[in-house]
């Protein structure tokens, strides 16, 4: 094999001298300790002898056992019943881990998709008086009650006619809604089983989504939920009512639907729930979010503790007449440092130069506004 000189060695300053560097993957995603064991369980399951050995065994068993009642006229009941003893437990056997034992090894063996781990506390930039109502909405979400002037009776309590165990995420796009719901399971300890009806549809899926969550004892969370649950002529809301109801009086489950679109979720639904309504942030709370974006991308604190000084008022300036999500300021934060690197770049000799400038987030606001105004133009 002839290697080029010129490629493995490429001169300096050629485009050759870069490195592909592979992505890395999120660190604070949950780790399931059985995958081995269930790509194994998989691999086995998926075998040509796994898959025929029980078939091949139910009909050799069934043969022999109908072989062996023919001869009941030729020999004795007791002596028939001795011979075709064995090959009716196989068959019984055979047909028992087809259809009872084997359905449970194949959902063991289906590897979970890593979910994200979400501190309520810690990983979410709350406002006090925020926080504060989403704490009572969540004890009454997860179960608590005050209870101040009625006992609860159970036998006469109709299950699926008040807010029992619904939670409504609501509010633009980019302010958590899904992290929120990912942090509830992490507080609760319960596994959250993520679905989008777009693209689970109605009846069958449906039923399945929530027998799934009801089988690891989780939380049910469905994401975009304004897209299809919109009126009760849609069959998919009709459905989902159906389904949530029966749940709620047979085997409940607690169930999470975020929204965009509150007010064009059917009022049936609403009627059913809480709602905790999440708004884009203030000024103050914007640069709580900013700060913690930086820290999170590891930037160096001296590189951003000037921006946080001496420019904090003009910064709060810059953002305060935008509606910026959380997720907005986020990807402003990204094109800052961007957009800082190639100013340092420039002059990578200047020590005093290694910070991130008020200018820096300026043209970050001024490009991603003028993205979003062309994105705009577009859809029209």
């Amino acid at each position: 094999m002839n290697i080029d000189p010129a490629k493995s060695n490429p001169p300096q300053g050629s485009l050759r001298a870069i490195k592909w560097l592979e992505p890395r993957p999120a660190t604070n995603l949950s780790v399931d300790k059985n995958s081995p064991n269930r790509a194994k369980a998989g691999k086995i399951l998926k075998s040509e002898f796994v898959s025929l050995s029980p078939k091949v065994l139910t009909g050799f068993g069934l043969w022999y056992t109908l072989t062996g009642i023919m001869q009941i006229g030729k020999k004795s009941l007791f002596d028939t019943l001795r011979e075709i003893f064995v090959p009716v437990l196989i068959a019984a056997s055979a047909l028992g881990f087809d259809y009872f034992l084997k359905p449970k090894l194949t959902e063991f063996s289906e590897i979970p998709v890593p979910t994200p781990k979400v501190d309520l506390d810690k990983d979410i930039c709350w406002d006090p008086e925020t926080k504060k109502t989403f704490e009572k909405t969540l004890k009454l979400f997860m179960g608590h009650s005050s209870n101040y002037l009625t006992e609860l009776d159970p036998k006469s309590s109709i299950h699926g006619t008040k807010r029992d165990g619904l939670l409504i995420l609501a509010g633009p796009p980019g302010n958590g809604k899904t992290a929120i719901a990912y942090g509830i399971g992490d507080i609760a300890n319960k596994p959250i089983t993520s679905v989008k009806l777009s693209e689970v549809g109605f009846g069958s899926a449906l039923e399945e989504a929530f027998q799934k969550a009801k089988s690891k004892n989780g939380i049910l969370f469905i994401d975009e939920a304004d897209a299809i649950i919109g009126s009760r002529s849609n069959k998919i809301t009709q459905s989902f009512l159906e389904t949530f109801n029966r749940f709620q009086r047979e085997s409940p489950i607690r169930v999470i639907l975020a929204t965009n679109s509150f007010n064009e979720l059917d009022p049936a639904i609403q009627s059913r729930a809480y709602v905790f309504n999440l708004a884009n942030p203030n000024s103050d709370l914007k640069i709580q979010i900013l700060k913690q974006k930086l820290q999170q991308a590891r930037v160096k604190e001296p590189a951003y503790q000037a921006l946080l000084g001496a420019d904090l008022a003009k910064l709060k300036i810059l953002l305060e007449p935008k509606n910026f999500s959380g997720r907005d300021i986020e990807s402003l934060v990204n094109d800052a440092i961007v957009i800082a690197e190639m100013r340092i770049n420039q002059n990578p000799s200047d020590q005093s130069a290694r910070v991130i400038k008020y200018e820096d987030f300026e043209i970050a606001v001024n490009e991603f506004n003028t993205q979003k105004q062309l994105a705009k133009k577009e859809s029209i």
